[in-house]
C-alpha cells in the first residue's frame, strides 16, 4: 500500500485518529506505526509499503522467506519499476545500461530511508549506522526490510508504479518459495 491506502485501511479497522494524523502530517514514524497496526489487527503475515524514497516489507518473524532473500526481491522490484518509469515499458529482459544515469541516491540513501533509520534508533530498536548498511531489522516482533527508491529524472511513465513495485516484489518472493 501507499500513504493514501494506508490511511484508508486504518480508518476501516478503527484507527481513525492515526489515519487522520497520517493524512495531515505524514511522517516515517506514523507510516511504520500504521503498518504495524494493520499487521497486528488483521493478523497479516506480510505487508508491503511503498512511497517516494523507499519501499519496505513487514513480515512475521517466522516468515517462510528469509530476510536477505526478501531484500533481494525488493531490490529486483525497484530495478524493474525504475526501468518502467524510465522507458514506459516492462520486458522479460531489460537493458540495465538504460538505468545508468539514475540519480545517485543521496549518498546512497534517500531522505525517507534515513528518517526511518532515525525513528528506529530513537525507539532503541537499532543503531542507525548498522541499519543503513543492511536495511534489515526487527520491529515490534516483525521483520522490517527496507530499500531506497531508485529515482528517475524525467520519467516517461508514473501511473501505476506503486502497483508495479508491489506486484513485482510479491512475484519475485513467490518464486523463492518454490
Amino acid at each position: 500500500c501507499n500513504e493514501v491506502e494506508l490511511a484508508e485501511v486504518l480508518n476501516v479497522i478503527g484507527e481513525s485518529k492515526l489515519a487522520k494524523s497520517i493524512t495531515q502530517e505524514p511522517t516515517q514514524a506514523k507510516f511504520l506505526q500504521g503498518c504495524l497496526k494493520i499487521c497486528q489487527k488483521l493478523s497479516l503475515r506480510r505487508l508491503h509499503f511503498h512511497q517516494y524514497g523507499s519501499y519496505f516489507l513487514l513480515t512475521e518473524n517466522n516468515y517462510i522467506v528469509p530476510n536477505k532473500k526478501l531484500k533481494q526481491t525488493l531490490c529486483y522490484a525497484s530495478i524493474i519499476t525504475a526501468y518502467k518509469a524510465k522507458t514506459g515499458e516492462t520486458k522479460k529482459k531489460i537493458d540495465l545500461d538504460i538505468l545508468y544515469d539514475l540519480n545517485r541516491i543521496d549518498s546512497r540513501y534517500t531522505k525517507s530511508f534515513k528518517e526511518i533509520a532515525s525513528v528506529l534508533e530513537k525507539e532503541k530498536i537499532i543503531y542507525e549506522e548498522e541499519f543503513l548498511l543492511t536495511g534489515i531489522t526487527q520491529y515490534h516482533n516483525y521483520n522490517l526490510i527496507i530499500v531506497p527508491t531508485l529515482v528517475i529524472n524525467k520519467p516517461k511513465y508514473t501511473v501505476g508504479l506503486g502497483d508495479t513495485i508491489s506486484s513485482t516484489a510479491l512475484a519475485a518472493e513467490i518464486t523463492l518459495k518454490h
